[in-house]
């Protein structure tokens, strides 16, 4: 059994949370709301009976269906940490119940999915003026990304990424393809290896990216930018740091920005 925190006010009801998913996610996520003096983790939901029911046990929360925990009116928010293939309905039910939604990622792994869902959350009525601009900012920040993606894979599709790289304990010599879903990576001396984006680590992505940054080129400053956001959304702060500085000394524009990309005090 956890400890539970007792020293809510009292005068003040706590915002009442159920968990989607028991997994390991799942119990960082039942630990802080526990943890918070403000909230109260009300029901965890997981199709493994065993482990919801285990950390519902622990956190003094009750272990139920979608159904009860999103049609429970005194549920003020979701927190989704399951499968990633239950995230996109799971966010569109919850905002349909009413609910604030807090979900993991990755969104979807179809961007189709995800653009469905985020037209979902546009229709979304926001009140709170402090929700409006956190959402304004994150969508900025998936425009940015989608940005990135975008040319990344329009250079690799031009032949422009033709560089050794080390993925994991593979060694390439280059891609010569890629889609939204997928890179084709290519191994000495002519074969071929296509992967998942997904499976690709964060940083290998990111030395590709660089790669192609012609600091002399007229586009230099927002390959730059582009690239030290995903750089910051994928934890890599040194590198996020180094390309945003390099990127506002040729636009200064970016200064006003620089906020958005949360990157620690050095």
């Amino acid at each position: 059994m956890w400890s539970v925190r007792f020293d809510q006010n009292p005068y003040v009801s706590p915002f009442k949370i159920a968990l989607f998913g028991a997994g390991r996610i799942g119990h960082v996520h039942a630990r802080n709301i526990v943890d918070h003096p403000s909230t109260a983790l009300t029901y965890v939901v997981d199709p493994v009976e065993d482990r919801a029911v285990e950390l519902a046990a622990g956190a003094r929360a009750e272990c139920v269906g979608e159904e009860i925990a999103l049609g429970d009116a005194a549920i003020d928010a979701i927190v989704v940490a399951s499968l990633t293939s239950t995230h996109a309905a799971l966010i569109e039910n919850g905002l349909e119940a009413g609910k604030a939604v807090f979900c993991e990622k990755p969104l979807d792994l179809d961007i189709g999915r995800v653009r469905d869902v985020l037209a979902t959350i546009d229709r979304a009525p926001i009140t709170e003026v402090s929700l409006k601009q956190a959402q304004a900012e994150e969508r900025k920040k998936i425009g940015w990304l989608h940005q990135w993606k975008t040319t990344l894979i329009d250079d690799i599709n031009r032949g422009r990424f033709k560089a050794p790289i080390a993925v994991g304990a593979a060694n390439y010599t280059g891609a010569s393809k890629a889609t939204e879903t997928r890179i084709t990576f290519a191994v000495p001396p002519y074969g071929v290896v296509e992967t998942d984006w997904v499976k690709v680590p964060a940083d290998a992505l990111l030395r590709i990216s660089a790669t192609l940054i012609d600091p002399k080129a007229s586009d230099a400053a927002e390959r730059q930018w582009l690239a030290a956001v995903f750089a910051s959304v994928t934890e890599q702060t040194a590198a996020a740091r180094e390309l945003s500085e390099t990127a506002i000394k040729a636009k200064p524009e970016y200064a006003k920005e620089r906020g958005l990309l949360s990157l620690p005090k050095p």
